[in-house]
């Protein structure tokens, strides 16, 4: 009786969607869905891909590979990945309620003056540890309260970098910047209420800043 129930119920469900179903066994399932993936042909995909041929164009500080992918759906696709390490992204606040920005040139874009949060490559460390180490290397400070607040990939139709996001509280000024040779970098502090400012006016160009400063703000405005 129970699963007669249970049946109808289901049925009464997808009758309301417009949904035609062809197993009875899946009557039941589809009724408790409400999103399913399709591909361009109408089958519904798992979301597991498996990458069948890997041939690098280039390799350098990134990577760069064309990549034969097979889908769950049996079909293939060919795709030229760029290859790049994690990164951790910083939004540092002072015991005053400051922020921490920095100032480089970033070539890509053509910015010479890209004013950013404290960022950096992750290298054979964790994303927290990587995150404090950064924090120091870019604005001399150590925080003695480390919140993550997230993690995403910057461009996820090419890049296979992903980004560990933290917020670190109750900065303190150590130690003079220790800058590698190539590296142009100026760190200096904000109000928050600048900071916020310039946030609504789109004048951060990086995803890092703008994510990290959206996720951070139910922390700061309290």
């Amino acid at each position: 009786l129970t699963v007669s129930i249970t049946l109808v119920v289901s049925v009464i469900a997808l009758a309301k969607r417009n949904t035609l179903v062809q197993d009875s066994y899946a009557i039941e399932m589809l009724a408790r869905t409400d999103v399913l993936c399709l591909d361009k042909t109408g089958t519904i995909t798992t979301g597991k891909m498996e990458i069948e041929k890997i041939e690098q164009i280039y390799s350098g500080f990134l990577k760069v590979e064309k990549r034969e992918i097979k889908l769950s759906n049996g079909e293939k696709i060919i795709r030229e990945i760029i290859n790049k390490k994690n990164s951790v992204a910083i939004v540092a606040v002072t015991e005053d309620g400051e922020i921490f920005l920095t100032k480089q040139p970033r070539p890509g874009p053509g910015i010479e003056d890209s004013v950013e949060i404290p960022a950096g490559i992750i290298e054979n460390e964790s994303p927290e540890e990587a995150a404090k180490r950064e924090l120091l290397e870019e604005t001399g400070c150590i925080s003695d309260e480390l919140i993550y607040l997230a993690e995403f990939f910057g461009d996820v139709g090419c890049c296979t970098g992903k980004t560990y996001l933290y917020l670190a509280l109750n900065c303190k000024k150590v130690k003079d910047l220790e800058l590698d040779e190539d590296e142009f970098l100026i760190s200096f502090k904000m109000k928050k209420e600048a900071v916020y400012k310039m946030l609504d006016n789109n004048e951060f160009k990086d995803a890092h800043s703008i994510i990290g400063f959206l996720k951070a703000r139910k922390y700061l405005d309290v």
